[in-house]
């Protein structure tokens, strides 16, 4: 393997995912240092997030770094817990949304967290609709990551995906006829981040009901009774995920139930 000229292993080594990467750099000292060579984290950050590529250029240098891989693709521990240390200022978040393999939705949201209205009421983050003309959509078929990421740095933990890739469910509102469709990772252990994509029934000429399309997505932080955080509640949970552990391998598998797309 070290006889091969370390381009052409680079070129193989960008056709992999994360924890494939993470996998080969464990093998041997030489494959350990081609793995983190800052180009190939980078491109790697942008094919595993697209919505990254409208990540604000003073934050750019996070693509380039092992840690932020590491702390993004696993889930965080439904244990953690720990100090505050937020930065401050900025929360950023990278939402990408596909439905089955096909991206429907990729951006990147900055909420300033030191506004006094944002600490005080309801913890919630909108993310922009996807355009009008998107396709048609089977709800259950979603798949959503949602990245937040510490704009101030200066640690190690510094991201943290807040999305469980998957549904946990799909349900139809009593009473506006859209179709919920439910993201939630258990954040400590009393608090939730649940990410709910909201779709609606375009109606067609005669006034007959088409297919599902999605309207809105959103970022909510509550408690597992279902009472929602406000603002500065929600972050020191966000800031607890970003610092704490990250789940095992085996846990993560059993959780997403199987390979995610």
């Amino acid at each position: 393997m070290e006889d091969l000229h370390p381009d052409l292993l680079l070129q193989i080594l960008r056709r992999l995912d994360p924890p494939s990467i993470a996998a080969v750099s464990a093998s041997s000292s030489h494959l350990l240092r081609l793995s983190s060579d800052p180009h190939l984290l980078h491109h790697l950050s942008l094919s595993t997030w697209p919505s990254l590529h409208y990540l604000p250029t003073p934050h750019l240098h996070l693509l380039s770094s092992k840690s932020f891989l590491s702390d993004a693709f696993p889930s965080p521990s439904s244990a953690a817990a720990g100090s505050s240390w937020f930065c401050g200022g900025d929360l950023i978040s990278a939402v990408d949304l596909y439905h089955n393999h096909d991206l429907l939705l990729s951006s990147v949201i900055v909420t300033d967290t030191s506004d006094p209205w944002f600490s005080t009421s309801p913890f919630r983050i909108d993310a922009p609709a996807p355009a009008a003309d998107a396709p048609a959509v089977d709800p259950a078929r979603l798949r959503l990551t949602w990245i937040a990421m510490d704009s101030g740095g200066g640690r190690r933990r510094r991201a943290a995906d807040l999305s469980s890739r998957r549904p946990v469910s799909v349900q139809r509102h009593w009473l506006t006829g859209d179709m919920l469709v439910r993201f939630a990772t258990v954040l400590g252990p009393s608090s939730v981040a649940a990410v709910v994509v909201t779709c609606g029934r375009r109606r067609g000429e005669g006034g007959e009901e088409g297919c599902w399309h999605v309207r809105e997505v959103s970022l909510v932080m509550e408690e597992v009774e279902g009472f929602c955080l406000n603002g500065r509640e929600g972050l020191a949970v966000i800031e607890a995920a970003m610092g704490g552990g990250r789940r095992r391998k085996a846990e993560e598998r059993r959780r997403r139930g199987g390979r995610s797309f």
